[in-house]
Order: structure tokens, then sequence, then C-alpha cells
């Protein structure tokens, strides 16, 4: 998982029991359904206002490294923008 190329994500072993030798976890990306319930949940259990979605996470973490100074084509790469462009639409959309 720590390969440029590996999913972000995993997906909750369904297989798996406490006390077993199998991973909890598997390699895969998870579905865009599950992960807003993960999001959704995450929000409630930290009492978070206001609406949460799977790219929220996203959108705050360019806000603070740019307002933070960090240099944009950096932060492009970290969050795997295409390119400088659609950085700023996801800035004009946190304001």
């Amino acid at each position: 998982m720590r390969n440029p190329e590996a999913p972000f994500y995993v997906a909750v072993n369904p297989n798996w029991k406490p006390g077993t030798d199998i991973n909890w976890y598997m390699n895969a990306k998870m579905g865009v359904n599950k992960l807003s319930k993960v999001a959704k949940v995450m929000a409630e259990k930290g009492n978070l206002q206001g609406q949460h979605t799977n790219s929220s996470g996203r959108k705050t973490m360019v806000t603070q490294q740019l307002k933070n100074k960090v240099a944009p084509i950096h932060v492009t790469q970290l969050s795997r923008h295409r390119n400088l462009i659609s950085l700023n639409h996801t800035m004009s959309l946190e304001e």
C-alpha cells in the first residue's frame, strides 16, 4: 500500500474475525457509497457542523496547504489534481 500506484483506501475484509491471522482489511479501493457512509459517520462522531462529503478532506487539505504558503505545484502533486486550474476551482468552492 506504500506504492504510488496502490489505492489510498482499503476495504474492510468481511472474512476477518478477532483473534484470527486474517487481516481486517483488503488491498482494494472502497466504493463511493461506502466512502459516503464513512464520511457521514466520521462527521457525526466528530460532532462536525455542516455537510461533509467524500471530497471534504481533500478540499480541506488543499485549503490549509495553500494558506500555509505551500507552493501550488506541490499541493497539486499531493492532492493529485491534474493541473493548477483545477486546484483554483477547489479553492473557490471552499471560499
